[in-house]
């Protein structure tokens, strides 16, 4: 509980930078990506035909939109590991240039990511709740990319290692956050049957609301476990 506490003040102090400065470009590639697909015109009621025709159509913009979302959200994960970093060292931020340092370290990155995420969704066929507990032991690896320079799999090894006697814990924080996600989706998308632009920022916002103090209690705990890492 005062892991939680800590990371919700932490980035209530800093909202402005974390939220505004390092998250907004994510945020709006998000929900153009987002409404790019909304609009694209499909329709359950349309013939095969006319799906495929409409697909065809729009195959290459809808590839390079969904690459360039795929691209600012993983350069996003790095950049707010290495603004939490320079804000406990007090130094000038600036948002172009952590983002380019992320970028660096891209691939590594969206390995980081896609292993994350195909290790959550086989976690949630276990009845769901391991699914956060997977996520929760591998949370310090994005901290293991940026601060320690390490490559994917090393990452990921070290993150799980090193959160072993901290894994129950992270498994709570981790349900919290993301079942608050979750359930904001859920019960928005039983309530709004269809397709709905406020909707859709809503549920941007309460990702990156929630994402933020996460990947910070991830930072928070990598420190505490790594003091002299820079």
């Amino acid at each position: 509980m005062n892991q939680l506490i800590l990371a919700i003040n932490y980035c209530r102090t800093h909202f402005s930078l974390l939220f505004f400065g390092i998250a907004l470009p994510a945020m709006a590639v998000d929900l153009i990506t987002s409404f790019y697909f909304m609009n694209l015109g499909l329709d359950g009621a349309m013939s095969d035909s006319m799906i495929i025709e409409l697909l065809q159509e729009t195959a290459l913009p809808a590839a390079i939109v969904l690459l360039i979302s795929i691209f600012i959200s993983t350069t996003f994960s790095g950049a707010i590991i290495l603004a939490y970093q320079a804000i406990d060292n007090a130094n000038p931020i600036n948002v172009l240039e952590l983002y380019l340092t992320a970028f660096k370290r891209f691939i590594t990155l969206l390995g980081v990511s896609l292993l994350q995420g195909f290790i959550f969704a086989f976690g949630l066929l276990l009845l769901v709740l391991p699914g956060f507990y997977f996520l929760g032991r591998l949370g310090m690896s994005t901290s293991y990319v940026m601060l320690r320079g390490q490559k994917t799999f090393e990452a990921l090894g070290n993150a799980w290692e090193s959160s072993d006697v901290h894994g129950v814990r992270l498994f709570f924080l981790c349900l919290f956050f993301l079942g608050i996600q979750l359930m904001f989706g859920l019960v928005g998308g039983l309530i709004i049957q269809e397709e709905n632009i406020v909707f859709i920022i809503l549920t941007t916002l309460v990702k990156y609301l929630t994402t933020i103090p996460l990947t910070y209690l991830f930072y928070s705990l990598y420190k505490s476990l790594n003091p002299a890492s820079n």
